[in-house]
Parts: structure tokens; C-alpha cells; sequence
């Protein structure tokens, strides 16, 4: 199906049959008997594989016949991927096919299609006994009505978004002149004029690619892991533990943290009415983590033996609800210390490094 992204139309000659899959010759051959029926100067297309599709599309469509080809050269055509799905892209694509990153699109996030077979999936149960010819009409008489019901609700559709976006622009026309206000000047001018460029000419440097390597939690994991693998090549190690070295330590640590923040949460979230199953499988996961905290404290005791009067004013054992009691056990991490504690230097610098990692994995998925 090829809808109009826009207005979420269904346009003429716009759906067809597939036989397996979405092959190209069949997407090719609805997306140019569609578009030729309208003279446009741009075209905006978007598809989940765009990035992936529009490669070589100007050598498939010379093999269509003559009244399907389209005078690309006199057009501005450009391609992009829906909102939704360009998040299972790669950086590039996130970047060279987003409409985020493109002028003259409004906030259309080319979604149109997924959410028009939403509303038709229900007549599937009586088109698959039809006959090609009946469900053909059939579907059209939908499509049809699903156009009639758009042009009749477009004025208070229109109202209604109009308004929004009038009171959004303005709140972020504020928002970007409070982020412009911490630039440089001449950087920001700077960004501006290679965007610019690149609007003019796509062939120019991205300005949206990041040009920082983001660090990751597992890239610094694996950098720890690689330095005390050359610690014990050089025979230079010092572990207190034949088995749990100071990366393992402090981040096994962190995995702890999270059981924990993760227990409170589901336990929260169980509500006064739990089942018995319910609190059978949280007062598992509460025997499970207290043995691990257990046992990650008698390791951190040889790294870290100035904890052990800390943990003399922790939480009491006596606490009625387990769940509560696990989560309220602080696991005096090198950053929680006070500055005249003693500690290792190397444990600070590992959970620094991990910390750090872990706070842009974090900003990543925001």
C-alpha cells in the first residue's frame, strides 16, 4: 500500500498483491504508478527499508514501461525512514534518512501505513474466503470510506493540531534560544553554515553525525579486563582474590545495585492484593540476592576492610519486610566513602570508569 504520508489518504492504484515478501518489483511498481498520476516537484518517500531500497531504484524503474518512469532529474526526491522504525537503524541511517534532520517535513513521521493496516486488519477474516476480484473490491470500498471519514473530520482535525503545534513551536522557539545561549558564537555559527551546506548538497559532511565515540559499558569493561590481563602477563597483579579481581568486584557490585533498585520496583509495583505465586517468586528473588550480597561482602572486606565498621550503623536485620530490608542495605561502594576513609586508589579509579560508562549508556536511551 501507498499511502500519502501527510494526510494518511489511500491513494489510487496504491495497493497490490504480494507474492512473498516485499520484493522491490512489486513496491517498485505500486510506489511508480502511484506517483506518476500526480505532477509534483518533490517527492518524500517513506519506507522501512529505505535505506536499502532507494539504492539503484533509478535502474529499476528504466525497466518499467514508459508510463511508469519518472523524470527524477527534473524532481527533488528524497527518501527517509519512519519514525518509529529508524530506531532499529544504524547511526548513519539515524542520521542520513531521519525526518528529525530535514526541512520542509513539518513532524511527519511516515507511520502512515502501519497505522492505515491497523485500522484494517479486522476485515482480513472476511477477505481470505473472497475471491481475488470480490476482495479487491472489498477493500477498495474500505479505502474508500476510510477517505470520505478523513475529508469529512479534516477541519476539526486540522483545528485541533493547529492549535498544538502553535503553543509547542513556541515553547520550543524559547527552548532552543536557552540551549543556543550556552554555545560559542562562532561554533554555533560554525554548525550553522555546514548544515547549510549540507541542505544544499547531501554529498557534504552529515552536521547530525556524532563525532564522539560514545562510551559504553561494555567498551570500559572490556578495556578494565584487558589492563589487568596485561597486570597478570607482566606479573604485576596485585588481587587480593585468586578469583574476583577489582573490576569483577566493583562491578559485580553494580549488577547488585540494580537486582536491588529492580526488586523495589517490582515490589512496589505488586500492590496490596498479590497472589501467592506473586510473593512466592519476589521471596525467592529475596533469598537469591541476599546469599549474593552476603558473599560479595566478604570479598569487599579484603579490598576494603575499613567498611566493615560501616556497615556495624547500616540498616538493622530486624526489619519485617525482607524486600524493604534488602534495599535499604548500602554496599559502601569507594564513592560513598567519606573523604577520610581509606580506600584503594584502584577500586576508586575502576568504578569511576564504570560509573561514567554506565551514566552515557543511560543518556543514550533517553
Amino acid at each position: 500500500m501507498v499511502d500519502c504520508a501527510r494526510h494518511e489518504m489511500k491513494l489510487p492504484c496504491s495497493v497490490g498483491d504480494l507474492q512473498k515478501g516485499e520484493k522491490y518489483v512489486n513496491i517498485d511498481y505500486l510506489v511508480f504508478s502511484t506517483i506518476t498520476q500526480f505532477a509534483l516537484i518533490m517527492f518524500n518517500f517513506s519506507y522501512n527499508i529505505a535505506c536499502q531500497w532507494h539504492k539503484k531504484i533509478w535502474v529499476r524503474m528504466s525497466g518499467m514501461p514508459e508510463c511508469l518512469r519518472l523524470d527524477h532529474d527534473m524532481k527533488i526526491v528524497r527518501f527517509f525512514v519512519p519514525k518509529f522504525h529508524i530506531r532499529a537503524h544504524i547511526q548513519k541511517c539515524q542520521t542520513a534518512f531521519s525526518f528529525n534532520f530535514t526541512h520542509g517535513v513539518g513532524r511527519t513521521d511516515g507511520e502512515a501505513p502501519e497505522r492505515g493496516w491497523a485500522n484494517f486488519n479486522h476485515v482480513a477474516s472476511s477477505t481470505k474466503e473472497m475471491g481475488p476480484g470480490a476482495r479487491h473490491d472489498h477493500l477498495d470500498n474500505h479505502f474508500g470510506d476510510s477517505n470520505w471519514k478523513k475529508r469529512m473530520l479534516l477541519r476539526c482535525t486540522m483545528l485541533r493540531k493547529m492549535v498544538e503545534a502553535v503553543l509547542r513551536a513556541e515553547a520550543h522557539r524559547q527552548e532552543l534560544k536557552e540551549f543556543e545561549k550556552t554555545i560559542v558564537p562562532e561554533q554555533l555559527e560554525r554548525w550553522h553554515t555546514e548544515y547549510e551546506e549540507w541542505e544544499e548538497k547531501k554529498s557534504k559532511s552529515n552536521p547530525f553525525n556524532s563525532q564522539i565515540t560514545p562510551i559504553t559499558l561494555s567498551a570500559v569493561r572490556l578495556q578494565l579486563a584487558e589492563e589487568e590481563s596485561w597486570d597478570l602477563a607482566s606479573r604485576t597483579d596485585v588481587s587480593l582474590h585468586p578469583e574476583v579481581s577489582p573490576l569483577i568486584l566493583i562491578s559485580s557490585g553494580l549488577d547488585l545495585q540494580d537486582l536491588q533498585r529492580h526488586l523495589a520496583s517490582d515490589v512496589a509495583g505488586m500492590g496490596i492484593h498479590a497472589s501467592d505465586l506473586q510473593k512466592g517468586n519476589i521471596a525467592a528473588r529475596c533469598n537469591a540476592l541476599q546469599q549474593r550480597i552476603d558473599s560479595w561482602m566478604q570479598i569487599q572486606l579484603l579490598y576494603m576492610p575499613s567498611v566493615a565498621t560501616l556497615r556495624a550503623t547500616g540498616c538493622s536485620d530486624n526489619e519485617e519486610d525482607v524486600a524493604n530490608r534488602l534495599e535499604k542495605i548500602k554496599l559502601n561502594f569507594p564513592s560513598e566513602l567519606s573523604p577520610g576513609t581509606p580506600c584503594d586508589q584502584r577500586l576508586q579509579r575502576v568504578e569511576w570508569d564504570l560509573r561514567y560508562a554506565q551514566a552515557n549508556d543511560a543518556l543514550n536511551e533517553v
